[in-house]
Parts: structure tokens; C-alpha cells; sequence
């Protein structure tokens, strides 16, 4: 999986032209190394700016 998959899988089922990403975070507890195993989660929330 690349990083913001679901971003972009969000984005095309949808048919947006555009996406806003409000944050991204990465966090590594020490170096990455060749031969490391590298897990990746992913988290949507929806946030609705509507006027009521």
C-alpha cells in the first residue's frame, strides 16, 4: 500500500477533482533498515464544514 491509499481511493470513488489532507503523520520509534518490516495505518475521518 502507498502511503495515503485511501486518500486517493476516497478521492476516485467519489469522482472528486481534488482532496484536502489535513494532517499526515509519520513516526518511526528508530532508523528504518534494510530488511525491516514496515507496517502502515490509515485512518479516515469525516468533518463536514457545512452551514446548517
Amino acid at each position: 500500500m502507498r502511503p495515503m491509499e485511501l486518500h486517493f481511493m476516497v478521492q476516485e470513488a467519489f469522482g472528486f477533482p481534488n482532496g484536502i489532507v489535513r494532517s499526515n503523520e509519520i513516526e518511526f520509534h528508530e532508523p528504518a533498515r534494510s530488511g525491516d518490516t514496515v507496517r502502515v495505518e490509515q485512518v479516515l475521518r469525516y468533518e463536514c464544514f457545512c452551514r446548517i
